[in-house]
C-alpha cells in the first residue's frame, strides 16, 4: 500500500531540515577538545583558546539582547572589535591562572548542546568557572557562548548591556534604562565608591536585578567590607541559584572565620556546579578551623589526588599530617612535593618551624 503524499512529503521536509542543521558535537569530541585545552592553558599556550569563541556566533546571540547589531553597517563593525577581543581570550586566561590551573569540571548535555565546564583557580584559589557552548563550524569544534559563573549570565548578556547602553539616548531613555547607564558608566570608570552611592540613592526599580544588584555587591566589597557581608546575604536571599554569591561567600566566611556558613555555601556550589572534587580544598579549610582533623585531612587528601600540583593544598596536607602525629606520610608528601617543578624550598620553611621532625 502506497503511504498518502502528505506523509512523504512531511518525511522529506523533516530529512532536509535535519540536514540543514549543522552536526551536534559528540561527547567524545568534546573531550578530546577539553583535554587539549586544559594540556596547553596549563602550559602556558593559548592558541586554541584564543580560537575557541566564535565571534561570529556570539554576536548572532547578542543581536537577540541588542536589535541595533541587526543593522547590517553597524554589525560589521561590531564585529571586527568582538574578533580582537576573542581573539585574545586564551591569552587573558594564561595571566589569570598565574600559580593556579585550569581544569576541565565536566563535558555534558543539554538540550541537545554538549557544554564544557572549566574551572579557573588562581594562585590563591580565587575561583570561577566557565561554561562553553559547543557547536561544529565546517571541521571545527567552536564556542558559540560562555557562561560565566562570576557574573551569573552569558558572555552575550553582558556584551548586549554595553552595546544597548552606548547606543541608547541617555536624555530620552526610560529610568530603568538611565539607571543601568549610570551603574556601567561608574564600573568603566572603576568608581567603585561612586557606584555604591549611586545605587543607594536611586530608587529605580533595577536595583533588583540580578546584574545590576551584583554590579553593587562587588563595589561594597572593595570600598565597605561591613557593608559588603549585608549585601551579599541580601543577593543570595533573592537569587538562591547565583553561583556568584556563593563563590564570594566561600571567601567571605573564610575570613570571617564562620566555617560553618563557609561549609554551606561550598556545598550550594557543589551541587549548583554539578559536583567538582577541587572543592574538597574548601571544605578542608573550613573544617579545619572547626578543629575536625579527620574530616581535615580527608578533604585535602581527596584534592591532592585529584591535582598535586596545587601547592597550597599541599602544604595543608603535610601540615594536616603533622598535626596528626602521621609523620611518615606528611614526609611522603613533602617527597613528592620536592619533585614538582613548583617546588621551591623557601615554600617549606613554615611548615620546618613549626614541625622540625619533618625535616
Amino acid at each position: 500500500m502506497k503511504k498518502p503524499i502528505g506523509l512523504l512529503a512531511l518525511a522529506l521536509f523533516a530529512r532536509v531540515l535535519a540536514s540543514a542543521q549543522p552536526p551536534a558535537v559528540t561527547n567524545e569530541e568534546a573531550l578530546r577538545l577539553a583535554h587539549k585545552l586544559e594540556s596547553e592553558v596549563n602550559a602556558g599556550n593559548p592558541t586554541t583558546l584564543n580560537h575557541l569563541i566564535d565571534p561570529e556566533l556570539l554576536v548572532s546571540r547578542t543581536s537577540e539582547k541588542s536589535p541595533i547589531l541587526k543593522n547590517v553597517t553597524y554589525r560589521k563593525g561590531f564585529l571586527e572589535g568582538v574578533a580582537l577581543s576573542t581573539g585574545v581570550y586564551g591569552q587573558q586566561t594564561v595571566a589569570n591562572i598565574k600559580g593556579g590551573g585550569y581544569h576541565l569540571v565536566r563535558v555534558f548535555e543539554s538540550g541537545g548542546v554538549r557544554h564544557m565546564l572549566f574551572r579557573l583557580h588562581d594562585g590563591r584559589a580565587a575561583l570561577n568557572y566557565f561554561d562553553f557552548l559547543l557547536v561544529k563550524v565546517n571541521d571545527s569544534i567552536r564556542a558559540a557562548d560562555v557562561y560565566i559563573y562570576a557574573s551569573d549570565e552569558y558572555m552575550s548578556t553582558t556584551i548586549g548591556r554595553l552595546v544597548n547602553n552606548v547606543n541608547a539616548d541617555k536624555q530620552e531613555a526610560p529610568a530603568e534604562l538611565q539607571f543601568v547607564a549610570g551603574m556601567i558608566e561608574r564600573f568603566q570608570k572603576k568608581d567603585f565608591a561612586g557606584i555604591k552611592q549611586f545605587f543607594e540613592n536611586n530608587d529605580s526599580k533595577m536595583k533588583e536585578d540580578k546584574g545590576m544588584y551584583l554590579f553593587y555587591v562587588n563595589a561594597c566589597k572593595l570600598v565597605d567590607a561591613n557593608k559588603y557581608q549585608e549585601v551579599l546575604e541580601h543577593y543570595i536571599t533573592h537569587f538562591p541559584d547565583a553561583a556568584s554569591g556563593y563563590l564570594m561567600m566561600i571567601d567571605l566566611y573564610y575570613t570571617k572565620k564562620d566555617p560553618v556558613k563557609g561549609l554551606a555555601s561550598v556545598e550550594k556550589l557543589d551541587s549548583l556546579i554539578g559536583k567538582d572534587t577541587f572543592l574538597n580544598y574548601y571544605r578542608g579549610r573550613c573544617y579545619d578551623m572547626l578543629g575536625r582533623k579527620e574530616e581535615t585531612v580527608r578533604c585535602f587528601e581527596a584534592t591532592y589526588r585529584y591535582d598535586p600540583l596545587f601547592e597550597r593544598n599541599t602544604i595543608r596536607l603535610i601540615v594536616a599530617y603533622a598535626v596528626n602525629k602521621e609523620n611518615d606520610k606528611a614526609k611522603t608528601v613533602i617527597g613528592e612535593y620536592k619533585r614538582t617543578p613548583a617546588f621551591a624550598p623557601e615554600n617549606l620553611d613554615a611548615v620546618y618551624s613549626r614541625f622540625p621532625d619533618l625535616k
